[in-house]
């Protein structure tokens, strides 16, 4: 760390805390994106949601985002790849726009649809599952990354959830070093107030994660994230309540450069 403390003791809380909050804890929890059961019953059942749902995450908070496709489904009355795929773009638009609560960004939201479900109908035989299905980690990734709107941030968090909380994938224990944190605006404030990085750039944050926990650096993604989100905010951070109170420098001055 920056400070000259031992991060181990960090990785540590980070990694526990990234356990505690999968679904894949051997409990048999099921996995929970969102706080509506419908919705997220839907995103465990059908890969096709799922990837919708990758699709939408960004520019609003997380659960709106993973609700998305159960409500779009009741407008609509279905999610079949082939009908998105067909559909006009001002129809799909003006759907999402009137789902109460469906997206900031609608326009954009509906031309990623679009082209994913084009993806998923020629490509992939309308069978989303086949975009991971039987495939290692790296090639999960791969074939993710070419979806339109999905970059570093989304593929990292999608291939984390897909093997953490699904089980969809299932890694062989040296193919989780592939799997990288997600470049996330929480994330990447907590490693700079940590001082697990000094710059807000994705190669630092990337890197800092692979060198702390190098055998698996996207087992640092849920806590950091949960961590981000809750207490370490941009602004009133509460870090008396932060489980990494102990160990982090509080360099709270320290945001990441864009949101």
């Amino acid at each position: 760390m920056s400070d000259g403390t031992e991060p181990g003791h960090a990785v540590a809380i980070l990694v526990d805390l990234s356990r505690l909050l999968s679904a894949n804890d051997g409990t048999g929890r099921v996995w929970e994106a969102c706080p509506d059961p419908d919705a997220n019953r839907l995103l465990g059942e059908n890969p096709f949601a799922f990837l919708l749902a990758v699709l939408a995450d960004y520019g609003v908070p997380a659960e709106r985002a993973w609700q998305l496709p159960s409500r779009l489904r009741k407008h609509l009355g279905h999610l079949d790849p082939a009908r998105i795929a067909a559909m006009p773009f001002q129809e799909l638009e003006d759907a999402i726009r009137q789902i109460p609560q469906g997206h900031r960004f609608p326009g954009e939201v509906a031309r990623y649809f679009i082209a994913g479900a084009r993806k998923v109908a020629t490509e992939y035989r309308g069978d989303a599952a086949r975009i991971w299905q039987g495939r290692n980690v790296h090639d999960a990734l791969l074939h993710l990354d070419a979806f339109p709107g999905i970059g570093q941030k989304k593929g990292s968090m999608a291939v984390n959830i897909l093997c953490r909380d699904l089980g969809w994938v299932k890694p062989e224990p040296e193919e989780l070093s592939v799997i990288d944190v997600s470049y996330d605006v929480h994330v990447r404030r907590v490693f700079l107030r940590a001082g697990f990085v000094e710059r807000d750039t994705m190669p630092e944050v990337l890197d800092a994660a692979r060198r702390l926990n190098p055998a698996y650096p996207g087992e640092l993604d849920l806590g950091a994230w949960h961590i981000g989100r809750t207490w370490c905010r941009p602004t009133e951070p509460e870090c008396t309540k932060c489980p990494l109170v102990v160990v982090c420098p509080k360099l709270i001055s320290r945001n990441p450069e864009a949101a």
